[in-house]
């Protein structure tokens, strides 16, 4: 017997699949190849020059291929605010994912693990001292803060705990890394001509092509 899905029930699916894939590191690095791809043709390339330039330069055919893929101005061209868009929106959902994961762990000692669970660890060591325990906790653990690391000790009946740990500092990079990605991006929107074309589309504005004054340009043709 056959039975059929309700859309109800595979829309919420769908939607986070489409979520997972946005926020998924592999997209935003996608992304970003792309864009540092389209970057390298906006250096090479002279930008906002006028068309006979590039077809002196390159001929009619690649100069009317670099224009209709906007090469010329392609930091304003559709599929780069489009990309650089997604790109803001991959990463922030990548910064809101982990952070808090990874502030979590950095704040963590995991000083509640079992024995039996530390003997699973693959890299792991055992040792005989000729001390009490108490007295080689507290050796254990002047030796690891003279290395830098923070430590937290917790005795548990006859045993004692010895909880350590170096380079919180280093999951704050990865939160750093990713927010500077976002704030770079969004001044690149906010650089483009992207407000202007919200004005011209949402804000009832027209563009001006002639030549006039300011004072001469009509309200429909100025900024807000």
């Amino acid at each position: 017997m056959s039975q059929a899905v309700s859309p109800s029930r595979t829309s919420p699916s769908r939607w986070r699949d489409f979520v997972e894939l946005i926020g998924s590191m592999r997209f935003a690095v996608s992304l970003l190849t792309i864009i540092c791809f389209a970057s390298v043709a906006g250096t090479v390339l002279q930008q906002n020059q006028p068309l006979n330039n590039y077809v002196d330069q390159f001929g009619p055919f690649w100069a009317d291929l670099f224009n209709q893929l906007q090469l010329y101005n392609v930091y304003n061209a559709w599929w780069f605010l489009v990309i650089m868009a997604f790109l803001v929106i991959s990463t922030s959902l990548c910064v809101m994912r982990n952070a808090p994961t990874m502030l979590r762990d950095a704040m963590s000692f995991r000083d509640h693990v079992r024995e039996g669970s530390w003997r699973s660890f693959p890299h792991r060591t055992e040792a005989q001292a000729d001390m009490s325990t108490v007295a080689a906790g507290e050796r254990i653990a002047r030796w690891l803060t003279r290395r830098g690391f923070r430590v937290r000790t917790r005795q548990n009946g006859d045993s004692v705990l010895v909880a350590a740990k170096a380079g919180t500092g280093n999951r704050l990079g990865y939160i750093f890394a990713h927010v500077a990605i976002v704030i770079i991006c969004v001044g690149g929107l906010f650089d483009s001509e992207l407000p202007i074309r919200a004005q011209i589309w949402f804000g009832g504005k027209d563009p001006v092509f002639e030549n006039m004054r300011l004072a001469d340009v009509p309200s429909s043709g100025g900024c807000p």
